[in-house]
């Protein structure tokens, strides 16, 4: 665990070191609850996450996440994690592609467990999109592997078709995404399909500095799974984005 913990720093910190004028973007938000793509409630209490991402302008980034539960200490619902990922963002034919690896720390955070996991993903979408007067709509395809670190709960495999708006106008800006989901596990004891909704409107106070909001709703109600909380909202109450 250590070491790959280790690994997964070593590349975040090479690919700022070897980057020519590498970018770099982050944030910090406070949320209601916290609830996984699958439709699992993570944590029913309010959470704040923040990230930072380093990309390189030959399309290698890493990015550093981490959740933390407001309310209470680490249960259960874990709520707490932290998260590492390297990926590569490519152009291929006309299909951009980003291909990812994110290790996964779970609750309890900091130790080796059968909650970490291993998430390989592929998002697939066109590079150049449709565009409109402040924007432009581009559909998406998204698949990903959970692969659970020692094998003591089941692994899963999600594919997500959906499409994004985004647009801009003078400072404000906005995002929307609606896709849906089709979730499987490994072993075959869980299965169906989630849909996704999320508005994103941010503010830009200046060059470097914006500030969000967003609604997310996700309805799992296909998935066949007693354990999973059916439907639920997640808020972002507030959140500050920087880029330099």
């Amino acid at each position: 665990m250590k070491k790959l913990i280790a690994a997964i720093l070593m590349i975040f910190s090479a690919t700022l070191a070897v980057a020519e004028s590498p970018s770099v973007t982050g944030g910090l938000s406070i949320l209601s609850s916290y609830q996984l793509p699958n439709g699992f409630m993570a944590s029913n209490k309010p959470v704040v996450q923040g990230f930072v991402d380093v990309f390189a302008k030959n399309g290698v980034y890493g990015e550093l996440w981490a959740s933390k539960r407001l309310v209470g200490g680490e249960t259960a619902h874990f709520g707490n994690e932290t998260d590492g990922k390297v990926g590569w963002l490519c152009v291929f034919y006309g299909v951009r592609c980003d291909v990812s690896v994110t290790f996964i720390d779970r609750f309890p955070t900091g130790t080796a467990g059968s909650n970490d996991i291993i998430n390989p993903v592929l998002i697939l979408s066109p590079d150049k999109c449709p565009k409109f007067a402040v924007g432009e709509i581009c559909p998406f395809y998204k698949g990903e592997l959970v692969y659970m670190m020692g094998g003591q709960i089941d692994g899963a495999t999600v594919n997500r078709v959906g499409i994004k708006l985004i647009g801009k106008a003078g400072p404000w800006s906005w995002t929307g995404i609606l896709d849906r989901g089709h979730y499987q596990t490994m072993l075959g004891s869980t299965s169906g399909n989630v849909w996704n909704a999320e508005a994103i409107g941010g503010y830009s106070v200046n060059r470097n500095w914006s500030v969000v909001a967003s609604v997310r709703y996700i309805d799992p109600s296909e998935i066949k799974d007693g354990g999973i909380s059916r439907v639920t909202r997640i808020i972002e109450v507030v959140g500050l984005r920087f880029a330099y």
